[in-house]
């Protein structure tokens, strides 16, 4: 997944033939990734002790994989 700073992202599997545009927001530390159909994925981030971002993802919607 490509992040642009303009709001917008692509996710591709090349491998697979497959690349979808997406747009995203990041807000009180969790990332939202919303594809063209309007499914979201909510990634919520905190951050650890070393600096690093460490996620979990959310959605009642699995098919954001598909």
């Amino acid at each position: 997944m490509t992040f642009a700073e303009d709001g917008t992202c692509v996710f591709e599997m090349p491998e697979y033939q497959i690349a979808e545009n997406c747009t995203w927001t990041y807000a009180e530390g969790v990332l939202t990734v919303t594809r063209e159909d309007g499914t979201a994925l909510k990634l919520d981030y905190t951050a650890a002790a070393n600096v690093q971002l460490v996620g979990q993802f959310d959605t009642a919607d699995l098919s954001f994989f598909n």
